[in-house]
């Protein structure tokens, strides 16, 4: 027996199903998608709906009745879509040639997948999306108080009613988010070239469900159309805001727009200039659980500069590890620079350093982005217990690490706390780390000195020279 009582095999029939679907239909006003009648229904997520063969024989056998209490006779399909091919032959025989005064009425979701001979027999009306100002007082109806938020629900709904009510009691939030994470994934592997990864990651989305993977399509065409917008400056079409924002400058590849040096600046200006309205602004990011934004807290992104180096054990692949895992907890990295041999500075070694420079942008606070960096630093070795143990006996200032990452730059903030200075107090001191900054980022002023990084590299080069002499 399965779930609507009937044996294996036997044959079940729409009418058995009127009382439900009359009654999900006035609890709903007449709104509600398949996926809800099939849970009405105890289908679960696997099991579709689907017209059969046998199902148009019964439209058929009721068709040929004679009407009693109308003029017409109306039959009312919902999801022709679904017929398999036998029904959708039967049904257009009848079509081609109906009895007299006989209507059918065809409520598809995807006219598509129908037949074309069926498409080419009835006449298309179609029924257009709810307006915006509609959806926006039916936000206010159902609880919404805030304006702006419930035109930015209108606006995310697409002149869908029932989508509107998803976003209203955050009901698909952690599906977008889901899609989001996966997007972003699929952008920085692209932007970064890591191809075996990017064949783990499709056979990843792979595993998803034929729904889940259109969801994820639709979602995915959203984010690059908004960034787009975005980037081109139409703020005013675009709804792409918290996280979502960030992927500027990821999307920025796929695009193949030039990164100018003076785009660039202009760009983190206009971020900066953005940052306290944002802050303050209560737009909804379309993937971002709407419960995470009733306190009107929303993220910015920052630019972010960060210096790795080290001297001990597999440097080479201790780098290419801290890179993974900076672009996967930190945020998207933009650009990194070759890898530089150095001296030890401030101690003495016989292992030469390896340093390695990272431009990125983050969610992330200065203070989260140090607290990040270090746990990535104890995950790849390094223990600052025993380091401090060792300068304590050598009575060096720095001894010798597998890993160190140093936060250069956030943004062009000026920062001394106990924990964290910013911009890094040593840059203009150190050429280990101005060689590999100077490679991606040589025009990049000091907000405090009022240089560049060149300028930096070259000031400190000439004070060696001078020493020497």
């Amino acid at each position: 027996m399965n779930k609507q009582g009937k044996k294996s095999g036997e044959v079940i029939r729409s009418d058995e199903f009127l009382p439900q679907f009359r009654t999900l239909f006035a609890e709903r006003r007449g709104y509600f998608s398949p996926q809800e009648w099939y849970d009405r229904l105890d289908l679960g997520k696997t099991l579709k709906g689907m017209i059969a063969a046998r199902e148009a024989d019964e439209i058929i056998r009721k068709l040929s009745f004679k009407s009693f209490e109308a003029d017409y006779k109306t039959m009312l399909v919902w999801l022709p879509e679904t017929m398999n091919e036998e029904a959708a032959n039967k049904i257009l025989k009848i079509l081609e040639e109906p009895w007299e005064r006989t209507l059918f009425i065809l409520v598809s979701e995807h006219p598509d997948r129908l037949l074309p001979t069926i498409l080419s027999r009835t006449q298309e009306v179609c029924v257009p999306r709810i307006a915006p100002e509609v959806l926006e007082r039916e936000a206010f109806a159902r609880g919404v108080a805030d304006p702006l938020q419930a035109r930015n629900m209108a606006r995310l709904a697409d002149g869908d009613l029932l989508e509107l009510g998803h976003l209203v009691a955050g009901e698909s939030d952690a599906q977008r988010k889901e899609h989001f994470d996966l997007f972003c994934s699929l952008m920085r592997l692209s932007y970064n070239d890591k191809h075996l990864e990017l064949v783990t990651w499709a056979e990843d989305a792979a595993q998803l469900s034929r729904e889940q993977q259109r969801g994820f399509l639709r979602d995915a065409a959203r984010l690059l159309r908004e960034s787009y917008m975005l980037h081109a400056g139409i703020r005013e079409i675009s709804y792409l805001w918290g996280r979502g924002a960030g992927l500027l400058y990821e999307v920025r590849p796929v695009c193949r727009l030039a990164e100018h040096r003076a785009a660039d600046r202009r760009d983190r200006e206009r971020l900066r200039t953005d940052r306290a309205e944002r802050q303050s602004d209560d737009r909804i990011h379309p993937f971002c659980p709407l419960g995470e934004q009733n306190d009107k807290t929303f993220v910015t992104m920052a630019r972010v500069t960060l210096l790795m180096g080290g001297n001990l054990g597999d440097v080479k692949r201790t780098l290419q590890s801290a890179q993974q895992l900076v672009n996967a907890r930190v945020g998207a990295v933009l650009r990194c620079s070759h890898r530089y041999e150095s001296a030890p500075w401030g101690f003495t070694s016989e292992n030469r350093f390896s340093n390695q420079a990272l431009e990125l942008t983050t969610d992330l606070s200065p203070l989260e982005v140090l607290d990040a960096c270090q746990a990535i630093e104890r995950e790849l070795g390094r223990n600052r217990a025993a380091e401090q143990l060792e300068r304590s006996a050598s009575g060096a200032r720095y001894t010798s690490r597998p890993i160190d990452i140093d936060l250069i730059f956030y943004d062009d903030l000026v920062l001394e706390t106990d924990r964290l200075t910013l911009p890094h107090p040593l840059l203009a001191e150190r050429e280990f780390a101005l060689v590999p900054l100077c490679e991606i980022m040589r025009q990049r002023r000091h907000p405090v000195l009022g240089i560049s990084v060149g300028e930096m590299l070259s000031a400190l080069r000439e004070n060696h020279k001078t020493e020497k002499a």
